[in-house]
């Protein structure tokens, strides 16, 4: 029988086939990989606004607080202890009384960036994200007020990512400014 009439796929046409699906599939890895990223990235972002707005509406609760007093860089890694008494003591005990509306300030902002050590706290945003520093400052006479956070993107920390795609903006940062 001649070679031309012969019938099927030679060797070389499965092993060219098998290449453009390897290929595709390589793609779609790399696809996957990439969306994981993003999506933690975005939950980050997502507990990093959760952050600053507690921070804006806990100062914007406290009206009579010196804003100025407020002023200043936090790193999470070498949190002070807690600045006078704990004025979230909702059992109207001693600490809640005695707490002056700027003491009260001081202590809601470093409640919510440096944690609270209570047992019947559940969680907050600085639990789930890697938060480096935030700074606080107040401009305009403390009638604004910007926040800056920089933080550790959750990808860099994922043993599914690959070393490339875990060091590509691994610090990002973020500024709120509001008006008080």
């Amino acid at each position: 029988m001649p070679f031309q009439l012969r019938r099927g796929f030679t060797l070389i046409e499965v092993l060219v086939s098998l290449f453009i699906i390897s290929t595709g599939v390589l793609g779609l890895a790399g696809l996957q990989t990439t969306a994981l990223k993003n999506t933690l990235d975005q939950a980050g972002k997502s507990q990093l606004d959760w952050l600053l707005v507690e921070i804006v509406e806990r100062i914007r609760a406290n009206p009579g607080a010196d804003k100025s007093q407020l002023q200043g860089t936090f790193y999470v890694d070498s949190c002070p202890s807690a600045p006078g008494p704990s004025c979230s003591d909702n059992s109207g005990g001693a600490a809640a009384t005695n707490c002056s509306a700027d003491s009260a300030g001081q202590y809601h902002v470093w409640e919510v960036i440096c944690g609270n050590s209570e047992s019947d706290i559940i969680g907050s945003a600085t639990d789930s994200l890697t938060l480096i520093s935030l700074t606080v400052a107040c401009t305009n006479s403390c009638r604004e007020l910007s926040i800056s956070a920089d933080w550790t993107a959750a990808a860099t920390a994922s043993p599914l990512l690959s070393t490339t795609a875990q060091s590509n903006n691994a610090i990002q940062n973020a500024t709120l400014t509001v008006r008080l």
